[in-house]
């Protein structure tokens, strides 16, 4: 039988250490696990219960980075999932870690789609705001929903053209650029073209 030959604390984080086996090394795992264990040095070791330690070290630490993740500001499920794939865990891991995260309430889509939408709606249209949250990957049922409490935008889109026109010439060429520039950030035609009208009436073109 393989014997752990020694345990030793990683330089850089002692909360972590690394095992070997028969003077070779095997695995990192945290504290925790070999505590919980019972990991020791010079006897002989149950290689399926250090893969189940080993297992929640991983568990533990994908954890952890997903916090920390998390700590710089919301995010959907997918772009956990993402996040975790491109750390290299894997998905009987990952789904350890969305299933922990969902029972605190960190990760709730409906959540991250409302302060998204009170971000941006003042500056955004529904249909670029849509777009976003869809490719951000929440469901496009509660992206609806949330978008239909919301009122029209016919202030904000005229808000986005008159920030736009601010210091360029009051001419036709300016509008149609103005035009444009609306539906680009999402607002729908009647919304530009609404928009349009009454920078026209208000400010009547020098051409």
């Amino acid at each position: 039988m393989p014997k752990i030959t020694k345990i030793e604390a990683q330089k850089n984080n002692k909360e972590r250490f690394n095992v070997y086996i028969d003077g070779n090394f095997y695995c990192t795992l945290t504290l925790s696990a070999i505590m919980g264990y019972d990991i020791r040095t010079d006897g002989e070791v149950d290689l399926e219960l250090l893969a189940t330690a080993q297992e929640s070290t991983e568990k533990s630490v994908a954890l952890s980075k997903a916090i920390d993740y998390l700590s710089r500001g919301l995010k959907t499920n997918m772009q956990m999932v993402l996040y975790l794939k491109k750390k290299g865990y894997v998905g009987k891991i990952i789904g350890y870690v969305i299933e922990k995260l969902q029972s605190y309430g960190y990760l709730d889509d409906s959540n991250y789609a409302q302060a998204y939408i009170n971000a941006y709606k003042d500056k955004k249209g529904k249909i670029y705001i849509k777009n976003q949250l869809l490719l951000k990957g929440v469901d496009k049922s509660i992206v609806e929903s949330l978008l239909s409490e919301m009122d029209g935008q016919d202030e904000e889109a005229y808000t986005v053209l008159k920030k736009y026109l601010k210091y360029k010439e009051n001419n036709s060429d300016n509008l149609r650029k103005a035009y444009r520039y609306v539906l680009q950030k999402g607002f729908s035609y009647s919304e530009a073209d609404g928009a349009i009208e009454r920078y026209k009436e208000e400010n009547p073109c020098e051409e």
